[in-house]
């Protein structure tokens, strides 16, 4: 300490100041991480450290006077999903982080998750998803229609109707309806295929149509076209050169034959 006993590094001035103030569990780690930064040479990053100890500070004192934090609690009093208490968490942590607009984003996933809850399906993307829900039979539907509601209840509604096409083509394909044309072109290949792991490969050409991709089974096609020509390639050569070979008498036969011609002679042998 100088003089006037301040701390001797002014950057670290306000870390000591603000130390003896902290009792919330791991604020010893915060400060050593804050007094890392001007170790390493990263003075600018010590006062964003310095906020977030305040905030969590706050936290742990129970202040819940940002208008942020107010907003949360409304929506907190309103939330009965299971694993709402850790969603709650998630968003106080973005507040401490100083990630306020983090928080607005958390607040509506959680009054979204809500709604699914309640079973509320009055969003027209959800209505979208029922229509399609009922359709649906092939195997993991319910899987997808999970995967596609948490799209939503993430904030993608886009990500939602892509999920929803998906499914539509899933359940075409397990109809057996082949009328799209890219899978009719998949089916005129298919018929010609003789290659060992053509089924694998015509299966993955289909998840890519699923998948809204008819760029990539146009691909997956001419792959499987060369893998056809190479597959004949070698066939041919194969039988060529078994055609080249040299003939040479079977050794086994020629003792069969000769032991069964000499069989019913060494038995009139054995009867004299």
């Amino acid at each position: 300490m100088n003089a006037e006993g301040e701390f001797p590094i002014p950057e670290l001035r306000v870390v000591n100041q603000l130390r003896h103030q902290l009792t919330y569990a791991g604020c010893e780690d915060d400060v050593l991480r804050a007094e890392s930064y001007w170790t390493a040479g990263y003075p600018g990053n010590i006062q964003e450290e310095v906020n977030g100890m305040r905030r969590k500070q706050q936290l742990h004192k129970g202040d819940r006077s940002d208008v942020v934090l107010q907003v949360l609690d409304d929506v907190k009093r309103q939330l009965t999903y299971p694993g709402r208490k850790h969603d709650v968490s998630f968003a106080e942590d973005s507040w401490a982080a100083g990630y306020p607009a983090g928080v607005c984003k958390d607040i509506e996933e959680m009054r979204r998750r809500q709604q699914l809850h309640k079973g509320d399906r009055s969003d027209m993307v959800l209505q979208e998803l029922d229509d399609v829900k009922r359709q649906l039979t092939y195997p993991g539907w319910k899987d997808d229609v999970s995967l596609a509601e948490a799209s939503w209840v993430g904030g993608y509604p886009a990500g939602v109707l892509k999920d929803i096409e998906e499914m539509r083509r899933r359940q075409q394909l397990h109809k057996g309806d082949r009328s799209d044309v890219v899978l009719q072109v998949l089916d005129d290949v298919k018929r010609q295929l003789t290659y060992p792991g053509r089924k694998d490969d015509v299966s993955l050409a289909e998840a890519s149509w699923v998948g809204g991709y008819p760029a990539g089974v146009r691909q997956d096609i001419e792959e499987m076209r060369r893998k056809q020509q190479l597959h004949d390639l070698k066939r041919k050569r194969s039988a060529t050169t078994l055609a080249n070979q040299p003939k040479h008498t079977n050794v086994a036969w020629v003792l069969t034959v000769y032991l069964v011609m000499a069989l019913p002679i060494l038995s009139c042998l054995e009867g004299l």
